[in-house]
């Protein structure tokens, strides 16, 4: 099946080979026109703090969040060690689908966690008396009204110009969404262990429901 097929493939992926794709890329449109999602675009920044900080991706993740933050249950995914008690993934069909462990995602989505972290990490995101969280809340792109893009946020402004800032995410198995409002101090971690082209819009209506019943 394909996420096999993608599993063998990335197994023997390099940087090397990573940037000499991303040297093969054509722009099809003016850079700053439309703004769309691309796991490409976090893999190449990841690798960009790397070199900026001289430091790898695991260390800077444990010293600016998981330390900080006291999370116990999120870690880097790496080849052979997989965090303890970790969930197995499926597919639409049950199928146990492979755990992305590859070297060159690691800077892009590797990151296992729980919900009871992601909880914490949500709360940081609410103080926006960090300068740090303040800016990553900052639109680079669009309009909040319309719907706007910061720091790989999604920001828009609902009833009263209280603010959204959502992403979901997914991989192979997994799917997860997290939504807060810094206006209300609070917000909603929605975890799958279930993916499909569906999931994730699924687990947005679900926290509507649950916020809004």
């Amino acid at each position: 099946s394909i996420p096999y097929i993608l599993d063998s493939v990335h197994t023997t992926y390099s940087r090397q080979d990573f940037y000499q794709d991303l040297h093969q890329v054509q722009l099809q449109i003016l850079p700053g026109s439309v703004a769309r999602h691309c796991n490409t675009a976090a893999q190449l920044i990841g690798y960009i703090m790397e070199d900026i900080y001289k430091n790898s991706y695991n260390n800077l993740l444990n010293t600016y969040f998981v330390t900080p933050l006291k999370l116990k249950n999120t870690s880097l995914i790496k080849k052979g060690i997989l965090p303890a008690n970790m969930a197995k993934g499926y597919d639409s069909k049950g199928r146990v689908m492979p755990i992305i462990d590859w070297d060159d995602m690691q800077v892009a989505a590797s990151i296992a966690s729980s919900a009871s972290d992601m909880l914490e990490y949500m709360a940081f995101q609410l103080n926006e008396k960090n300068n740090a969280v303040k800016l990553s809340h900052q639109p680079t792109f669009g309009k909040i009204e319309d719907g706007a893009i910061a720091l790989n946020w999604k920001i828009r402004k609902i009833d009263n110009g209280i603010r959204s800032i959502s992403h979901t995410g997914g991989s192979l198995g997994f799917s997860s969404y997290i939504v807060f409002y810094p206006e209300l101090n609070s917000g909603i971690v929605l975890l799958s262990n279930e993916a499909d082209q569906g999931t994730q819009n699924e687990l947005v209506a679900l926290s509507e429901k649950i916020l809004k019943p």
